[in-house]
């Protein structure tokens, strides 16, 4: 690597003078009397990007200390006119024996960004790759050279389908927070292909009609149930009652990933049961009422209809707790028997 440590030996016959003499063989090693050290920086010669793997390849010129490499100097565009989508890595594990090219695995997170952040890296035609230099070091402690937006060599797209991984159900909030194996299309989420169940097959189920999503892509969702799903949801005891009634079937048109993979499916006999499960602890709320009299002479009873903010159980209903009042104020007032 410099000239204090660069030695030459040669063995007997190694070569032959004009008279056919061969060489004598050296008693030591003979010191190199001038030497040029290397001064050329490595380049990064081509990269691959492999969506469904989560893996970016890199070539270099020359072998490098893949151990100086830093990651975090890499950042991938999708184009190369300005203003481009561009995300730089945040991490990434590979080997770090020397060599001319290295496979670098991306992080979960990494790797949901790009496929979050619409087109980058959607195909070859919106993946380019800049870095500073100094992303590694040659054998001679050179750095390399800057890479300015190189288009990549290979792109394999996603073409693997998401799955639900776990997911949470708040019964106070009535939100339902599900987890995904990636990034999924939020606008693309069709929640009557999500049925709720007591068990496998069990008959206690609810397919749900409607609710709010987000509107931005993640790999994590939470949707907000329709109000009276949530109402029909207490009344199916024991669904959704505890952890152990708690479970979710989907079909492979519930939503689809970044790449329009449709997810897997879960199936009714095999359902995900619910990872986190928060009770319904909050109490029901009188929030309205109607009054109706008799408008036939041979009916004596006055209908008295009552709302409440969630569903009730109706044996627990004591009517003497119940008075009418002739205002807001306390005034004449009267019990209901």
């Amino acid at each position: 690597t410099r000239l204090e440590n660069t030695f030459l030996n040669v063995n007997y016959g190694t070569v032959a003078d004009t008279f056919g003499n061969r060489n004598v063989a050296l008693l030591s090693a003979l010191p190199c009397s001038l030497y040029i050290g290397d001064a050329t920086g490595p380049s990064v010669s081509s990269f691959s990007l492999d969506m469904n793997q989560g893996t970016l390849a890199l070539s270099f010129s020359e072998t490098v200390r893949i151990a100086t490499l830093n990651v975090t100097y890499i950042t991938l565009f999708s184009s190369t006119a300005i203003p481009a989508q561009n995300y730089t890595l945040k991490g990434g594990s590979h080997a770090i024996a020397p060599q001319p090219y290295l496979t670098i695995n991306l992080t979960l997170s990494d790797l949901n960004e790009l496929k979050r952040l619409h087109p980058l890296a959607d195909s070859a035609a919106f993946t380019y790759m800049s870095a500073p230099a100094g992303i590694v070091l040659d054998m001679a402690s050179n750095p390399a050279y800057p890479v300015v937006q190189l288009p990549v060599a290979t792109f394999i797209p996603d073409t693997t389908p998401p799955t639900l991984n776990s997911f949470d159900l708040d019964m106070n909030s009535g939100n339902s927070t599900l987890y995904f194996s990636e990034t999924v299309q939020a606008s693309s989420i069709d929640m009557m292909q999500v049925t709720l169940l007591a068990g496998p097959n069990s008959l206690q189920s609810l397919t749900l009609q409607s609710g709010i999503v987000p509107s931005w892509d993640s790999s994590t969702i939470t949707l907000q149930l329709n109000p009276n799903d949530l109402i029909t949801l207490q009344t199916l005891i024991p669904l959704a009652d505890s952890n152990a009634t708690t479970f979710i079937s989907i079909t492979s048109r519930f939503l689809v990933d970044t790449n329009s993979n449709a997810i897997t499916s879960i199936v009714r006999s095999n359902p995900l049961q619910v990872n986190h499960f928060t009770k319904d602890s909050t109490p029901p709320g009188l929030v309205g009422f109607s009054l109706s009299f008799p408008t036939n002479l041979n009916v004596t009873t006055i209908l008295l209809s009552l709302t409440f903010s969630e569903a009730v159980n109706i044996l627990s209903f004591d009517p003497t707790q119940v008075t009418l009042l002739n205002s807001s104020s306390v005034g004449v007032s009267g019990s209901i028997a």
